[in-house]
Parts: C-alpha cells; structure tokens; sequence
C-alpha cells in the first residue's frame, strides 16, 4: 500500500514540477518587454537570429502594402533610428503610418525586421475628452 501512494506523490511532483517549469518559461518569453529601433541596432549582432519584440511608430510615407501576396512593409522609428521590417500576413484595421505599433520577430543580418506579428495600437481619438472649463 505504501508502494502505490510513494508512486502517486512521485508522480503528482514531477506533474507539479512540469507545469511551474511552463509557467515560468511563458512569463521569461512573454513578460512585456520590448526593444525600441535604437537598443536594438545597438545590440550590434548579439541581435541577429534572436525573438524580438520591437516597439516604435510607423515612419511617415513607408508603408508598402501588397495585399494580392500579402505582404506589408513599412519602416519603423523611434524618432532617431529606422529599421525596415517586412511582415507576411493581414495588417490590422487600425495600422498607418505614425501609428504606434508592437511587432514580433527576428532581426536579420541584413538589417530587416522579419515580423511574424504586429499589433497596433489603437489611435487617440478612443481617449475620453477633457471637460471644458466655464
């Protein structure tokens, strides 16, 4: 009888064990943490290859949309650095240029951003109106 319940707690710590390790893998990748244009041409080519996330505005009279293949490319920007990525799927409804945008990918050795997701956020005209005063 001993036997059975030393299987059964072995068991249930290695179960407990598995789904902590998932857990904490998921929160290291997806934590929120993002690169601007600027940090990531400064990891020089410790960048290369590597899961980014990239934050930055559409640069203004980049954007090239192909929706026959689909394939969008524009250029992103944090004011100073420019980084051209390249994105093979639908953009978002709310995606232009000066838009904020999110995208996740890999930096090439070319120099071009290959996004496998891009989210964009939503424009300020959703934010709530200041009162007027009297």
């Amino acid at each position: 009888m001993k036997r059975k319940s030393t299987k059964f707690v072995i068991a249930g710590v290695i179960i407990f064990l598995a789904i902590g390790f998932m857990i904490y893998s998921s929160i290291n990748r997806y934590s929120g943490f993002y690169l601007k244009p600027g940090e990531l041409v400064a990891k020089g080519e410790s960048a290369y290859g590597e899961q980014l996330r990239l934050n930055g505005k559409v640069a203004a009279n980049s954007v090239d949309w192909k929706p026959e293949i689909p394939r969008l490319k524009f250029k992103i920007t944090d004011g100073k650095t420019t980084i051209p990525v390249v994105y093979k799927d639908l953009p978002p409804d709310t995606f232009k240029e000066g838009v904020e945008v999110v995208i996740e990918g890999v930096y090439t050795k070319e120099g071009t951003f290959k996004a496998s997701s891009l989210l964009a956020k939503c424009p300020s005209k959703y934010e709530s109106k200041k009162k007027e005063k009297k």
